[in-house]
């Protein structure tokens, strides 16, 4: 049997980059899959070719920094699904800018999408979710180090982290109980990340090339190296994990 069957999948920032990873391997899995993203172009070409695949998806319009929108996709799930079983909160935003030029709107801004948008997604999700609801938070390796010339990212993945364990301990005095752990990718190749890594500086290299030598394994991740992980969290193999952190870096974190 597929891991993910007649699960109902939804996937926040799922129209490209890890979240499309994450839909994709989820359809494959057998789940029905609920891409949400407010890049609504994307989102329906993704949802479309999956469907020309066999797979059972739509595409829902959500900006995770809006309650409001929140609740109109969860009304919308109800109505289609009748349940969640897995909410993968992966939306998120990267505005670089050390603690001393951060503008306050960037800081807000990145706060709102990568943190408020994870809580609103957590509380949104819990009513839908029976047993072997999953919750899986995207974090990122500069929620456990830090990072100079990202201190709003910093902030938000680090305040995921900590959100995810306090969410994970609620969740599990339900009945059913609610699992909620965190994904900690590393630098992975996708649009977002090569748009940042890949310009040139006054010396002519990169930070691509920076960061290719400081990783052990000497390169960016590809986003289906990220998925293995998302597919252990979300099935039923992962029933006895709550409140973890799983870390996919090439080993920068070990150093």
């Amino acid at each position: 049997m597929q891991r993910l069957h007649d699960k109902v999948v939804m996937v926040t920032g799922a129209a490209s980059g890890l979240g499309a990873a994450f839909v994709r391997a989820a359809a494959q899995a057998g789940a029905r899959v609920v891409l949400a993203d407010i890049d609504d172009a994307a989102g329906r070409v993704l949802a479309e070719a999956l469907r020309a695949q066999g797979a059972q998806a739509h595409y829902q319009t959500l900006d995770v920094t809006s309650e409001t929108g929140w609740e109109a996709a969860m009304s919308t799930v109800r109505e289609r699904h009748g349940k969640l079983d897995v909410l993968v909160n992966n939306a998120g935003i990267a505005l670089r800018g050390s603690v001393a030029d951060c503008t306050l709107a960037d800081w807000q801004r990145t706060l709102d999408v990568n943190l408020t948008g994870v809580f609103l997604g957590c509380r949104a999700a819990l009513p839908l979710m029976g047993a072997g609801g999953a919750i899986i938070n995207v974090s990122s390796v500069y929620g456990q180090v830090g990072g100079a010339q990202v201190a709003a990212y910093c902030a938000a993945k680090g305040g995921v982290t900590l959100l995810t364990r306090s969410a994970a301990l609620h969740g599990a005095t339900l009945k059913p109980p609610v699992r909620v752990n965190s994904i900690h990718p590393g630098f992975v190749d996708t649009p977002m990340v090569r748009d940042a890594l890949d310009q040139r500086d006054a010396g002519g290299g990169t930070a691509r090339a920076r960061i290719e030598a400081f990783t052990p394994l000497g390169r960016l991740a590809t986003p289906e190296e990220i998925v293995g992980v998302f597919l252990l969290l979300a099935s039923d193999e992962g029933r006895y994990i709550t409140g973890s952190q799983f870390t996919v870096d090439g080993g920068i974190t070990a150093q």
